[in-house]
């Protein structure tokens, strides 16, 4: 399994066809996050950057994956393979007893 980061502009402007989609995208990305083809995702404060890093076979495949989202159209994609991808663990502060 290869790691890739994406790279996604988006339109500055929005149209109603554009937001009508975005709620089928946030259920997407939900879903592929869950299911842990996409290991992050970030979308910058004016919403017109998202990085995506991903987990897929080849650069064929995470294409195919990016292909079924609801935005894709709206996309201008840039996908670079990783040679590694850290990141820290999760954990919840320490229990305090009172």
């Amino acid at each position: 399994m290869e790691m890739f980061m994406v790279e996604i502009g988006l339109p500055y402007y929005k149209d109603e066809e554009f937001m009508a989609l975005i709620p089928r995208q946030r259920e997407q990305i939900g879903t592929l996050l869950q299911t842990g083809i996409l290991l992050s995702f970030s979308l910058n404060q004016d919403r017109t950057k998202i990085w995506i890093v991903m987990a897929a076979q080849n650069e064929d495949a995470a294409l195919k994956v990016l292909e079924q989202l609801a935005l894709f159209k709206f996309m201008d994609l840039d996908l670079q393979s990783l040679m590694a991808f850290d990141r820290g663990t999760f954990s919840l502060p320490p229990l305090v007893m009172n």
